[in-house]
């Protein structure tokens, strides 16, 4: 789980559409936040967030919601905040990307020009890299303009 990623000490929310998930993340971490909520409507205030994080499932999501999506992320950030994006990417030349795609439940994977065009478009690509584990992954720090 990402909140992994950030010190105990750290205001965490966990966002999802899904309240199974929200009860189990609270299950594991219960001194946490859940929000049940829509990414591409974000019930939080502007320039209130250190840190967004995106990690694992925008090729569960349409073209017009995830850029909803990336548009909200940075629209909550802070002044000098951080939008962190992680995600598989489509590989059509590559059979192990093809395969492992076949059997993923997310129906909208997408090439690295595509997620760079469409984060780049809200905001300044900060960092990025592009990395292989068997499908290629795309790890990116956007900054708001």
């Amino acid at each position: 789980i990402e909140r992994n990623l950030f010190a105990a000490t750290s205001n965490y929310i966990c966002l999802d559409n899904d309240p199974v998930k929200l009860d189990g993340f609270l299950h594991k971490f219960p001194r946490d936040n859940a929000l049940l909520a829509d990414a591409a409507q974000l019930p939080i205030k502007t320039g209130t967030i250190d840190i967004a994080l995106c990690a694992n499932v925008s090729h569960h999501i349409p073209d017009p919601y995830l850029e909803n999506l990336i548009a909200e992320a940075i629209r909550v950030l802070k002044p000098g905040g951080h939008f962190l994006f992680h995600d598989a990417v489509a590989e059509p030349s590559r059979l192990i990307s093809r395969l492992m795609w076949r059997y993923d439940r997310g129906s909208c994977p997408r090439l690295l020009t595509t997620l760079h065009d469409m984060l780049a478009a809200h905001g300044k690509i900060a960092h990025w890299e592009d990395y292989t584990i068997y499908h290629h992954y795309v790890l990116a720090l956007i900054t708001p303009r």
